[in-house]
Order: C-alpha cells, then sequence, then structure tokens
C-alpha cells in the first residue's frame, strides 16, 4: 500500500474530525453497520479520526491509546462480506463528500478507502 504520510500535512485536523462524524453518521442510517459498532457512536468516530490521523503521518496518538492497531484482528469478532464490504464503501465513501479537501487529496482518501475495504472483507 502506497504510504499516505504525505496527506496529514495537507488535511487539517479538523477535517478528520468532520470525515470521522460523517462516516458514523452514515453509519447510523445502515442497519446492517450499525450492528456492528459500539453503542457510543461518538467514541467509534474518535478513534477512526485517532486512527486517520496516525495513519495519515500525524501523531501516534491511537497507538499510543490502543497498542497497535491490527485493523483486521480488532474487526475479526463481526461478519464482514462482501456484502458489509458494499455498506461500509457506501458510507466511506459519502463522509469526504461534506469535508472541504483537496482534490488530489480526497481521490487519495478514496483509493485508501478502497484498499482497507478490500483488505477488511475475510467472510465470503
Amino acid at each position: 500500500m502506497k504510504s499516505l504520510d504525505f496527506l496529514y500535512s495537507r488535511i487539517i485536523e479538523a477535517s478528520l474530525k468532520e470525515l470521522a462524524g460523517n462516516f458514523y453518521q452514515e453509519i447510523s442510517k445502515i442497519t446492517e453497520l450499525r450492528s456492528l459498532c459500539f453503542k457510543d457512536l461518538e467514541a467509534d468516530a474518535h478513534r477512526i479520526y485517532l486512527f486517520h490521523v496516525q495513519t495519515l503521518g500525524g501523531p501516534q496518538t491511537y497507538s499510543d491509546e490502543r497498542g497497535h492497531c491490527r485493523l483486521r484482528i480488532r474487526h475479526m469478532q463481526w461478519k464482514f462480506d462482501s456484502k458489509m464490504r458494499v455498506f461500509w464503501m457506501n458510507a466511506m465513501l459519502h463522509a469526504p463528500d461534506k469535508v472541504h479537501l483537496e482534490r488530489e487529496v480526497h481521490e487519495e482518501l478514496l483509493h485508501y478507502f478502497i484498499q482497507v475495504a478490500n483488505a477488511m472483507t475475510y467472510h465470503d
């Protein structure tokens, strides 16, 4: 996977918070995805915000607080099949639409989200 470290310097943290909030707002509308979340969507949004900050080259707060991300292992308890991938992609692809991002940054994020969704699909 291409390094995304350069993106952090091009995205203000408020935009990443907005992106995370938008993602979980979309999740709240999709019953199948909502069932995968904890009760506190705000806390979930904060965790994905910290994850994105770290992944995109910012401070390592996510790892400091939660340890290595182990993306697949953390999500193994839920069935993430191709159907769930579609739901997740719909939510994640709509999340950046409401955030003011440079075109190149937006495109890199979408490319990254597709790679994540593909990597997370492990029940088929």
